[in-house]
């Protein structure tokens, strides 16, 4: 596991550090637990249900996330005229044994 930290983490921690620096602006602590998708409750009380409803909501927004790919998915195969449709169902197969025998 490397101990390096990305770009985009490297940002929201300086920017924590502004936020927290002497005192908190509401609309500030605001837009950064909007912008980051962090409870609000959780980053200044340490509110553990904050943390709870934090990475539910997380997970439904991921669930629905992949619903809406396999949607457009089922939308863009059904675009295809048939010919292409065998072949991008042969893609498909093709990435899917690639994936299991990878992982």
């Amino acid at each position: 596991m490397t101990k390096e930290i990305s770009e985009e983490a490297k940002r929201a921690i300086a920017e924590f550090a502004k936020l927290m620096h002497k005192r908190i602006i509401t609309s500030h602590a605001l837009a950064f637990c909007e912008k980051h998708k962090v409870s609000l409750d959780w980053l200044l009380c340490g509110d553990l249900k904050g943390l709870q409803r934090m990475t539910c909501e997380a997970k439904a927004h991921q669930a629905e996330t992949v619903e809406a790919q396999r949607q457009e998915i089922v939308r863009l195969f059904l675009a295809l005229p048939a010919q292409l449709q065998r072949t991008a169902v042969a893609a498909i197969r093709e990435i899917a044994e690639r994936s299991q025998s990878n992982g």
